[in-house]
């Protein structure tokens, strides 16, 4: 179902709007009368979306798995086919973080797993659909075999014998510097000091954390007491921070052998990857593929089945397909086993439109990891949203629920930060309909208030607001110009390229405000409520309240997580509040994959950015595949 006409109209007026914005510059609009708001609609709360489950092929031989539950016997072979809409933008853990470095969650493993009996193909504990749902009671070991917390700024790790880098043929130079030895505690001490820029000669001034967390978070030191331990030392006051940052943070990179052979960029080459992991690099095709193969001498087995090595299937094959209609084409083909998850995931309407042709498929509905924000500069006082009141009548100017309803086609959330309605977060999320009125209000389209604030703010004119953002942002920034163009409240939207944009968004040189996505996908992560010096808090958010839950978060969420969880929801309300963002309705996305991948129940991210693991555990239908005719 299309959207409406009047959401059509409006986003190519902006469009519009904003070409002839950049040929010459424009008079200033005088504001409408905003229209008497109706009586608002009261958000639901939002459900979860159910599982699909995949239905048994007739004649399958069935056994029984290590829950005691009959099911289909799992085969080895054949190619899982993904495709996605962008290339890669760099493969060293040091200068790209993982989830768009997501080769690592196939190639590499970490010091710890996420259980997948915990998760969809197990109990349910947690979805494994939301990167940062990460419940310490779901880890298991992986590369470590264990570990021990002696005192709160200390993790020990002891390293699993046993494991192999890979012997990969198809990097041969590489791979024979390595000879497919196993790994030791020295390797995964380089890996650590490597990815937090701890070893001077391959230090780099573009390395990813240096962004992300705080000094305090990092590791201050990192040693191998013998061949099989190693000991990671950090700030007492960051022990959660310190344990993930060495655990689910990253995967084990190097070998040493490498780095030392070619230098600090080494990892910069996909040529010179050498894993312990499931699969190994096989080919990349430049704008066109990346193709993985089975590695043979994988050390773990499949939890569900435990006499089965893993993986299944003989490789992986992700191709770059950027028109998302040839994309929708070549699943409904069968060219494609998975269509979506990630940011390439399907909206409501591919959804329909898929359903239409291909009424078999499985669905799976999620919340995107990243919701969209207007973030404007709260640190300087002399802008008029310095002044809460002005954010909040930024807030009541938007009919937030007409967007959904209209905009969305009811395919969308209100509320989804700081903290989304997933499963594993519900005992900290609290609904539009159950927060204070002064707070619910805001969810409310109430222009006259909204002007009525600004009066009393002392911009009874209202003002102009330069917003600046990147070309995939446009279209809803553009809904957001017009509301609040209706209460004399005019965006100067400055559409900028990513590396313009990224360099002024992390480089802190915009003025006003920046539009752009949104992490609520982490929330004990603090990333949004971080401190002024860290680019990722686009608002420059100083708040006495956030400063004091901060390292209380960092030292807890892991280990005390009742005592976080009580104190994060009352914050969560009061950041709403606070309206230091302007946050875009959610639209729901949608993962589909064809029936004749098995073992398979939408999971996405097990783990904080783990993307694609569940490759490691499905298995392909090849004679199911055949019957229904591709």
């Amino acid at each position: 179902m299309p959207r409406k006409f009047i959401w059509l109209v409006v986003s190519c007026m902006m469009v519009i709007s904003l070409l002839l914005a950049s040929c010459a510059p424009t008079a200033p609009t005088t504001p409408t009368t905003p229209t008497t708001p109706t009586t608002p609609t009261t958000p639901t709360t939002p459900t979860t979306p159910t599982t699909p489950t995949t239905p048994v092929t007739p004649g399958a031989e069935m056994v029984q798995d290590s829950l005691g539950r009959m099911v289909e016997k799992p085969q080895y072979g054949g190619v899982f086919t993904y495709a996605w809409a962008t290339t890669l933008r760099g493969y060293d853990p040091v200068t790209v973080s993982r989830s768009p470095n997501w080769p690592l969650s196939l190639t590499n493993d970490e010091l710890v797993k996420s259980d997948w009996l915990k998760g969809p193909a197990g109990n349910g504990m947690v979805e494994y659909i939301v990167p940062g749902v990460r419940l310490y009671e779901t880890w298991v070991g992986s590369i470590a075999e264990s570990w021990e917390i002696p005192d709160n700024e200390t993790v020990i790790w002891h390293i699993r014998k046993g494991i192999h880098w890979h012997d990969n043929p198809n990097i041969r130079e590489a791979s024979a510097l390595v000879g497919g030895r196993e790994l030791t505690a020295d390797d995964v001490v380089f890996s650590i000091k490597r990815k937090y820029n701890m070893i001077p000669e391959y230090s780099n001034p573009k390395y990813y954390f240096g962004s992300r967390m705080t000094a305090e978070e990092h590791p201050i030191s990192v040693t191998a007491t013998d061949k099989w331990t190693v000991v990671v030392k950090g700030h007492p006051d960051y022990q959660s921070a310190l344990t993930e940052a060495s655990a689910d943070f990253m995967a084990i990179t190097g070998p040493m052998e490498i780095v030392e052979e070619y230098g600090a960029t080494a990892l910069a080459d996909w040529r010179n990857h050498i894993g312990t992991g499931p699969f190994m690099w096989q080919d990349i095709v430049p704008d066109s593929a990346y193709t993985f193969v089975r590695n043979p001498n994988y050390w773990y087995h499949d939890p569900l089945h435990p006499q089965n090595q893993l993986p299944y299937v003989d490789s992986l094959k992700f191709l770059i397909i950027r028109d998302d209609s040839t994309r929708m084409a070549a699943f409904r083909t069968g060219k494609l086993d998975h269509l979506g998850g990630g940011r390439d995931a399907v909206t409501w309407e591919g959804r329909d439109d898929i359903l239409k042709t291909n009424p078999d498929v499985m669905v799976k509905a999620f919340v995107p990891y990243d919701s969209e924000s207007l973030w404007p500069r709260v640190d300087k006082p002399e802008k008029p949203w310095y002044d809460v009141r002005v954010r909040q009548a930024l807030w009541m100017a938007i009919d937030n629920q007409g967007i959904v309803d209209d905009y969305y086609n009811g395919n969308a959330l209100l509320l989804t930060n700081p903290i989304m309605p997933v499963p594993g977060w519900m005992d900290m999320y609290t609904p539009v309909e159950e927060l204070p009125e002064n707070v619910r209000k805001l969810f409310e389209y109430r222009p006259d208030e909204a002007k009525q604030l600004l009066t009393e703010a002392g911009y009874p004119n209202g003002f102009t607001m330069e917003v600046i953002t990147e070309t995939s942002y446009v279209d809803n920034l553009s809904v957001i110009k017009d509301y609040l163009s209706k209460i004399g409240v005019e965006l100067d939207i400055q559409v900028k390229e990513t590396s313009v944009f990224r360099s002024i968004s992390n480089g802190r040189t915009n003025e006003d405000a920046l539009y752009t996505s949104n992490p609520n996908r982490t929330p004990f992560a603090f990333q949004e409520f971080h401190p002024p010096d860290i680019s990722v808090n686009h608002s420059v958010i100083d708040d006495p309240h956030a400063n004091e839950l901060r390292p209380i978060l960092k030292k807890d969420y892991l280990f005390n997580e009742p005592k976080v969880r009580e104190l994060y929801k009352p914050f969560a309300v009061y950041a709403i509040e606070q309206a230091w963002t302007l946050d875009f309705p959610t639209p729901y996305l949608y993962s589909i994959w064809h029936p004749w991948i098995k073992g398979y129940n939408g999971e996405q991210v097990p783990g904080y950015t783990n993307d694609y693991v569940f490759t490691h555990y499905i298995w392909i239908d090849r004679a199911l595949k055949s019957q229904m005719g591709y």
